[in-house]
């Protein structure tokens, strides 16, 4: 069935009053024809809904407002594709803001190299800071990647925002009530694509809060575990090699920055020993010196202790 929409963009919103207009305007604004703003109101306790509304009244044949009982940021975004009518779907954070070509450079982009998912670089900002950072969304050694590329960087970093997805494709996964709900779903739909494509602009502006922070000690950080096995199991077997091996590689990032966990991050890597020894691209690089032998390394006493200050995954 032929889509009323070039773009349905997702907006889950939840206590975010003060930065919604902001949002909002940065997306009706658009430079794109046909574009639909689906904005998704998760059960919010402050003052979201009235601004909501005046968007909508503004706008009604391009701002659509729902609102459903909370259930966090994932489970708002599976209940905003629903009353999606693109042909492809993006999501935006109700804090974040994006270029005014933003989603006509995409669109066009993927229309003109026929890909089902269009990845960008995002503009980091910190709240109360003035200036930011580009973080790139691709941050493999190939100039011109192929799709094994793509997929060993699936997890470096792994953001449902900053991109383009085609309809279709997010049929495949939803994403999941858990913390690290972007790391669960993003790879999986990225094997399923028969091409991405990656257009080195930061068009996507993402503002990191204070209040979103992840605590070193937040135990919800084990989520991320969960996220690990819902991407080996249900990612696309073609790819299954540079998928463990992009697994591989989040375990000992998330080792070296959430030493707190650390063990039981260890723990999780040996007990998978034969999925991770059988892998051609992690034994090359643990050969190489490029990566380390996480099934032979030793459990970390609990009474040493690390400190890190970073940022983690945006939630309500």
């Amino acid at each position: 069935m032929e889509k009323k929409y070039k773009v349905s963009v997702i907006v889950p919103v939840y206590n975010v009053e003060k930065y919604l207009a902001q949002c909002l305007d940065s997306l009706v604004n658009q430079t794109l024809d046909a574009l639909q703003v689906i904005v998704v109101n998760d059960g919010s306790p402050d003052n979201s809904q009235e601004i909501i509304d005046r968007y909508v009244a503004l706008f009604p044949n391009k701002v659509f407002g729902y609102i459903k009982k909370n259930g966090g940021l994932g489970d708002a975004r599976n209940y905003g594709v629903q009353f999606a009518d693109g042909e492809y779907i993006a999501f935006v954070d109700s804090d974040d803001w994006v270029d005014e070509k933003m989603f006509e450079q995409m669109y066009n982009f993927a229309i003109k190299g026929k890909h089902q998912i269009v990845i960008s670089d995002m503009y980091c900002i910190y709240d109360g800071w003035t200036t930011g950072h580009i973080a790139k969304e691709y941050r493999g050694n190939n100039p011109y990647p192929l799709m094994e590329d793509y997929l060993l960087n699936c997890l470096d970093p792994a953001h449902a925002c900053g991109k383009l997805y085609y309809h279709q494709l997010l049929l495949i996964q939803e994403f999941p009530q858990i913390w690290y709900e972007d790391m669960a779903t993003i790879p999986v739909l990225m094997s399923y694509a028969e091409s991405i494509g990656y257009l080195q602009i930061p068009f996507y502006y993402y503002r990191q809060r204070e209040g979103s922070i992840t605590q070193q000690n937040d135990k919800r950080t084990l989520q991320v575990i969960c996220a690990w096995d819902n991407i080996i199991s249900k990612a696309n077997k073609q790819y299954s090699n540079e998928i463990v091996a992009a697994v591989y590689k989040s375990i000992e990032t998330f080792i070296a920055f959430k030493p707190t966990y650390a063990n039981e991050f260890l723990e999780y890597a040996q007990n998978r020993k034969d999925l991770f020894n059988n892998n051609p691209i992690i034994q090359k690089r643990i050969t190489s010196g490029e990566q380390e032998n996480l099934i032979n390394k030793r459990l970390i006493p609990h009474i040493i202790h690390y400190f890190w200050f970073g940022y983690g995954p945006k939630t309500e």
